[in-house]
């Protein structure tokens, strides 16, 4: 939230700067890491909802709920329907015993609520880069890249320097 109003905890380096904007990016060096990481710990975290003590439940839900801001901060479109996702098939899969029946449904309205600040901002992003940047391209590359070496790949830590030679967009990376 610091980040978001300004205040320069670890700011990303100029080039990044220049592709997230204000996205909040915590102390990782790209939003988009920031989102891996919350959807980690919302994983451990709903390990932690069913069992018996309720404070453990408690502490475990507002964690959860707090991931969901840490998201919509980031505006990662990717990590904000992954966390979703994960919240709504947790709450069809968990056996019945161990979540009231009532809040199997209540939680895809907590998600709904937790997400609507952050909407506007999400679809900011997807009017003005529908595609996601250079992603088309890096796949197209990426598959190329499969079709030429299908069995061995390029090896640990080689893919820039092995598809540079064939592409340009290897070299930018």
């Amino acid at each position: 939230a610091l980040q978001v109003a300004g205040v320069p905890i670890l700011p990303v380096d100029s080039e990044t700067a220049m592709y997230v904007g204000s996205r909040a990016n915590g102390s990782f060096e790209h939003p988009a890491v920031l989102g891996k990481a919350v959807f980690c710990i919302q994983v451990l975290l709903l390990g932690l909802v069913t069992v018996g003590a309720s404070q453990t439940r408690r502490i475990a839900w507002v964690g959860i709920g707090l991931g969901f801001v840490s998201l919509g901060l980031s505006e990662g479109r990717a990590s904000i329907v992954a966390a979703t996702s994960l919240l709504l098939v947790w709450a069809l899969i968990v056996p019945g015993r161990r979540v009231k029946f009532g809040t199997r449904f209540l939680i895809p309205v907590v998600v709904a609520l937790l997400a609507l600040p952050f909407v506007g901002a999400v679809a900011k992003r997807f009017q003005e880069d529908p595609e996601g940047g250079e992603r088309p391209r890096l796949t197209a590359v990426a598959y190329e890249q499969i079709a030429r070496s299908p069995f061995v790949g390029v090896g640990p830590n080689d893919y820039v320097s092995t598809v540079s030679a064939y592409d340009k967009i290897g070299r930018a990376s």
